[in-house]
């Protein structure tokens, strides 16, 4: 799907969509690209972020990928630190699959693009 996707010159995506691949490009590394990664940071519109069909696991895994590329647009890593921060028990039930672990010391990396 990521492949397929970097060759369209434009796309419409979700933001589900978009946040799925920029986590599993930031967790499969046969997938990293920076520059494919900003695309989909700049198509993300958190405005389309419907809060009551929005998972928190979602919000994780954007988080994740933002930690995991050390880049990001300011206003989406605020939007989804606070989400989380607002509403922790909704990730209660994803806990075993998150990968916590894997973020260890990104968070201090982590730079905001413009």
């Amino acid at each position: 799907m990521v492949a397929h996707i970097k060759e369209l010159p434009d796309f419409n995506l979700s933001p589900h969509k978009c946040i799925y691949m920029m986590y599993n490009m930031a967790k499969d590394k046969e997938y990293y690209d920076l520059e494919f990664f900003k695309k989909l940071d700049n198509h993300l519109n958190i405005k389309l972020i419907d809060n009551d069909d929005f998972e928190g696991y979602f919000a994780y895994g954007a988080l994740y990928a933002y930690y995991n590329f050390g880049i990001g647009k300011p206003e989406n890593v605020i939007f989804f630190e606070r989400y989380l921060a607002a509403a922790p028990a909704k990730l209660s039930n994803y806990f075993y699959f998150l990968h916590v672990q894997d973020l260890k010391m990104h968070t201090i990396f982590l730079k905001v693009s413009h």
